[in-house]
């Protein structure tokens, strides 16, 4: 069972409102711990984390999209779907559905709007969610209705299963439909406070809308925040609407924000943004492409920067993180949750991580509440709560260099002659990718080779995927069969391959199968995909003197959570430093 760092247990109810623009989602909140005891032992506590088969189907329609209708593709995505089902509801979170707000927590709680990322859920971020809700935030993780999500459970009871992004046109439809969504959300969150009556607004498990949170939201502490195409989406809102004081991207997917967007121009509002991008979307790939999408990433910061003066000043300054070893998975639940039930035969079989997917959250988690405790004007009764500061043991850097220290001298045993290089599931699965998961490649386009060597993807490709295993390649094998420019069926932009047929999409089903099998070449090392040049250092080669001192550490981690700053400034680099430690950071920088 997962279970938070944070000082209050966390609650959760499902929050759906039919109003002029439908909004559903997932509420975290600090709450009373649930009642210990009981006949079952602790591991099977708490609530599943998978609570509706329907997101075990949406998972299987997501990864299999576009692949070619067959009896081997219907029996492979059954298994999946059954596999997903049984392994999500068996997995638990400490969190308990419906509960009381703890009665220790500050009588104004700040806000978290969150937009998951392609094929994602209102659960699918439930680690980061209920970190920070274990820290005193209401988090109010919004389930998209346009098709991006696996599976969808909207206003009323209907289900919306994953139906690709389309053309360039209909993509961006969805990012303004996705932002339409957050600023509903936020009216909800508002009406929550204030005790008003919404159309179609309920709550579950029991909870009054009309008095649940009335009064209880500190509606001037207001932080969007999101992954992959969800990074993209509340860039864009915190670019135009100043409701949001700060906004946090991870791993952004930049190729979602519309043309027009004020984040790939001049934020119109002062609102800080912190772009957590792993190391695999910002490493250059064999083309010299960032799979985030490098030239839009540059012009978002850019666009971020404070300028003018006075009232006619915009802007908050803009952060760059990226956490070595860091892959597109780091921030989703996935890896945290799964990734260490089959540890040993994921060792074997060269698909372990070179960051420890615990850690990694771990890392990912403590810089976002560092961010939101510099640039929310959180009250002294907020931060009071508030005990991530890593010497109080939230982060696991101690265990993980032992850990590390231990698997440097850890016989491999003996079967390990049998997973020589990447092992022996890397090693078979561009062939078995190339030649019986992906369909033939449209007609003028040179196929992959079976050892793995890759197309150069057209404009615009990427991979925008929340849930499954992204890469600094962005489509690779996948540009075989369809981009932006077209579907997997080599149909013009907008137009399925034959009347009344899915339409064409820019994340097509054979980019959806390479994601799902280790395949293309990783920047961060020992990974879910295949190790690279740009592998990170082992710790023992980072000279000591290349890390802050002691001292200046010490000092710069007991001044976290104790200040307030309207705009990203230069020396919050090494305050960062100083809080995951230099040996966790591959690229920081600010602008300011």
């Amino acid at each position: 069972m997962w279970t938070t760092f944070g000082q209050f247990a966390v609650g959760f109810c499902e929050v759906e409102a039919s109003g002029e623009q439908p909004v559903a989602g997932r509420i975290y909140y600090p709450a009373v711990a649930a009642a210990s005891g009981g006949w079952l032992p602790s591991r099977w506590r708490g609530s599943s984390w998978l609570w509706d088969i329907h997101y075990a189907m949406g998972l299987g329609k997501f990864l299999f999209f576009r692949l070619p209708k067959s009896l081997l593709y219907s029996l492979l995505k059954r298994a999946l779907v059954a596999f997903a089902w049984a392994a999500g509801k068996a997995q638990r979170m400490d969190m308990t559905p419906g509960a009381a707000l703890a009665l220790g927590a500050p009588q104004e709680l700040p806000v978290v709007v969150f937009s998951h990322g392609l094929g994602g859920t209102r659960f699918m971020y439930g680690i980061i969610c209920s970190e920070l809700a274990s820290q005193g935030y209401v988090v109010l993780a919004v389930e998209h209705a346009d098709g991006t999500a696996c599976a969808a459970r909207l206003p009323g009871g209907e289900w919306r299963l994953y139906n690709g992004l389309g053309d360039e046109k209909a993509q961006v439809a969805k990012t303004r439909h996705r932002v339409a969504e957050m600023k509903a959300a936020l009216r909800v969150l508002q009406a929550l406070h204030q005790g008003e009556a919404v159309p179609g607004l309920q709550l579950s498990y029991g909870a009054d809308a009309g008095s649940f949170l009335r009064g209880r939201l500190d509606l001037s502490c207001v932080a969007a925040a999101g992954h992959s195409y969800g990074g993209a989406t509340i860039t864009a809102l915190a670019a135009e609407d100043p409701s949001f004081r700060c906004a946090v991207a991870l791993d952004p997917w930049w190729h979602a924000l519309f043309p027009e967007s004020r984040a790939l121009t001049r934020f119109s509002t002062r609102a800080p943004l912190l772009v957590v991008g792993s190391h695999d979307w910002n490493t250059p790939n064999a083309f010299n492409q960032l799979a985030c999408g490098g030239e839009r990433q540059q012009k978002v910061l850019q666009a971020a920067r404070p300028q003018g003066e006075g009232d006619e000043c915009t802007g908050g300054g803009a952060m760059l993180l990226s956490i070595a070893g860091s892959s597109h998975n780091t921030f989703a639940d996935a890896l945290p949750l799964f990734g260490q039930k089959t540890g040993w035969l994921l060792e074997r079989l060269g698909l372990t991580a070179r960051l420890d997917p615990v850690l990694g959250v771990y890392l990912c988690t403590t810089a976002i509440l560092n961010f939101l405790s510099l640039h929310l004007p959180l009250k002294a009764e907020q931060r009071a709560v508030q005990n991530w500061e890593p010497l109080k043991g939230h982060s696991a850097l101690d265990r993980i260099l032992e850990r590390d220290a231990a698997d440097s001298v850890k016989s491999r045993g003996p079967l390990s002659w049998l997973f020589p290089g990447r092992g022996l599931v890397n090693t078979i699965s561009d062939f078995f990718l190339d030649r019986v998961v992906l369909r033939p490649p449209p007609v003028g386009v040179q196929p992959p080779s079976a050892s793995g060597a890759k197309q150069a993807p057209q404009q615009g490709a990427g991979k925008p995927n929340g849930t499954a295993n992204g890469t600094a390649n962005g489509t690779a094998n996948g540009t075989a069969n369809g981009t932006a420019n077209g579907g997997a069926s080599g149909a013009p932009a907008g137009q399925g391959s034959e009347a009344g047929s899915e339409p064409a999409d820019v994340f097509t089903g054979a980019e959806a199968a390479e994601a799902l099998l280790p395949s293309a070449d990783s920047a961060s090392g020992l990974h879910p995909h295949a190790p690279s040049s740009h592998s990170v250092p082992p710790l023992a080669a980072i000279a000591p003197q290349q890390r802050l001192p002691a001292a200046q550490r010490a000092s710069l981690r007991a001044g976290v959570n104790t200040r307030f700053s309207e705009r990203v400034e230069a020396g919050e680099v090494e305050e960062v430093n100083a809080l995951l430690g230099e040996q966790h950071i591959w690229r920081c920088m600010v602008v300011a």
